[in-house]
């Protein structure tokens, strides 16, 4: 998230945001405050403390990031385990490039 924190800017010059959600099984609310206050980030942050949601979006290969268009349809999957996701690098070149297209 602090990597996300930092390049936040870019992401809003482009017309995009950043829309992370937090699965804290064990701290619920209180681990989301505590992330927040760690990687200081400006951008919401949506808390699914039982996985309902997220669960629908695992893939057998883990944790996918994903780049939704203005329209709401999925422009890109960048693969991702827990404890491996896409860094904000990849997830801009990702969006950049679906822009261009």
């Amino acid at each position: 998230m602090t990597e996300l924190h930092k390049k936040y800017s870019e992401f809003r010059e482009a017309g995009a945001e950043i829309i992370p959600v937090q699965r804290e099984e064990r701290d619920g609310a209180a681990g989301l405050e505590t992330t927040v206050k760690k990687t200081g980030a400006k951008f919401p942050i949506l808390n699914d403390p039982e996985g309902k949601s997220t669960a629908r979006y695992q893939t057998d290969e883990g944790f996918p990031t994903y780049v939704i268009g203005k329209d709401g349809k999925v422009l890109r999957i960048l693969s991702g385990t827990k404890t491996k996701r896409p860094s904000a690098g990849e997830i801009f070149e990702s969006l950049s490039a679906s822009l261009t297209e």
